[in-house]
């Protein structure tokens, strides 16, 4: 069952990809085992987050309701206690896409926010398409870190 689960999910995140000002960034099948380590903590970001000499990425206005909806979602999640893991996967996946649709930003600080968006949206796939609540959890665990993450980086 593990290796039906690992083989969607390879395939999955080499499926995943998304257009934001026009420009395509596509998700690598790299094994699930290094996605989900590249997002338990910082340093396993696809490349360390960068701060705006030494200060936080402003974000722009048109974006910022999705990212805090999606947290809100997490968040309400955690605290209820319950177990739709699939309902979860699928709201925060509207709000990525909403995310993604109203994204403006372009140079430095539009990458630096690609760096933290990608394994975020990975960890929103594999949510969807595990198995068992209890291995669901963890990860939301983890995708929790990353709005923590994301709020360190970004204002």
């Amino acid at each position: 069952m593990h290796r039906i689960l690992l083989i969607i999910l390879l395939f999955i995140s080499g499926m995943i990809s998304w257009n934001c000002k026009n420009e395509k960034m596509t998700g690598s099948s790299e094994p699930v085992s290094q996605t989900v380590r590249e997002v338990q903590n910082q340093n396993g970001l696809i490349g360390q987050i960068e701060l705006d000499n030494g200060k936080k990425w402003t974000v722009n206005d048109e974006m910022k309701p999705f990212i805090a909806e999606g947290e809100k979602l997490v968040d309400n999640y955690i605290q209820s206690g319950d177990d739709d893991y699939i309902k979860l996967a699928e709201a925060l996946k509207i709000q990525n896409d909403n995310l993604i649709k109203s994204c403006t930003m372009t140079g430095k600080s539009h990458d630096e926010l690609h760096k933290w968006l990608e394994p975020h949206q990975k960890l929103i796939e594999m949510i969807k398409n595990l198995p068992e609540k209890e291995m669901a959890g963890k990860v939301i665990t983890r995708l929790k870190s990353s709005y923590e993450i994301y709020h360190s980086n970004f204002q």
